[in-house]
């Protein structure tokens, strides 16, 4: 998926209303994290996040992506 810092994407995570580009970022942070084995912890609180906003929203791609 996504190739971002994860650093820059906390940061960007941070600064961002809760919007579907919010869901997108945090998406991307859960499968950076979890597709490297570590930091299994920061993948889960990434996918709630991504799971709460998108359900608050009823935006179903970002529903999907996160259980991914």
């Amino acid at each position: 998926q996504s190739s971002a810092n994860p650093d820059s994407l906390l940061s960007i995570l941070h600064k961002s209303p809760e919007d579907s580009i919010k869901v997108k970022h945090f998406n991307e942070l859960a499968f950076y994290y979890n597709n490297r084995g570590y930091a299994n912890d920061t993948a889960l609180w990434a996918a709630q996040n991504a799971l709460r906003i998108s359900t608050k929203l009823n935006f179903s791609p970002g529903l999907t992506n996160a259980y991914l």
